[in-house]
Parts: structure tokens; sequence; C-alpha cells
């Protein structure tokens, strides 16, 4: 794990903490997937703030699709006021 966390090395540290009985095709999906979004936050300067409200829609779209018949619809629903 890196002794430094930072802006710099969050990515890694996220990466390393995934177990080694990490599947190999999960742990590659992953990977991507904290590297693609570090860099994101980067790129656009995230702030917390920010984040708080992309989990929060995340968040909601997911108790939608596991409530809701057509959870194809749940992205659209959950972007307005409430699923």
């Amino acid at each position: 794990m890196a002794t430094d966390f930072t802006e710099e090395t969050a990515a890694d540290a996220v990466i390393e903490s995934f177990g080694a009985q990490t599947d190999p095709r999960l742990r590659e999906i992953l990977t991507a997937l904290v590297k693609h979004l570090h860099a994101f936050a980067r790129e656009v300067e995230l702030t917390i703030g920010e984040w708080e409200k992309a989990i929060d829609f995340l968040t909601r779209t997911g108790t939608c699709a596991r409530t809701s018949a057509r959870s194809s619809s749940c992205s659209l629903t959950c972007s307005g006021s409430r699923c």
C-alpha cells in the first residue's frame, strides 16, 4: 500500500487494496474503473460536493433498479426528483 496517500497516489492505493483473492477479470475491470474515475475527477477538478452528488445519484439509481421492473428507465427517473 502507498505510504503517502496523496491525489497522485490515491488510485494506486485503491487498486492495491483489492484482495489477492479478487477474481482476475473483476480486478481488471475495477482497476480500469478506478484509473478512469480518478483521471476524470482530476480533469474536471471535481469538488467534494460534486462527488457527493454523483454518489447520491448512483445510489438512487441502484435503489431504483432493485425496486423497479423497468430498470432501464431508472437513470432517467432518478436524475429527476425521485425514483
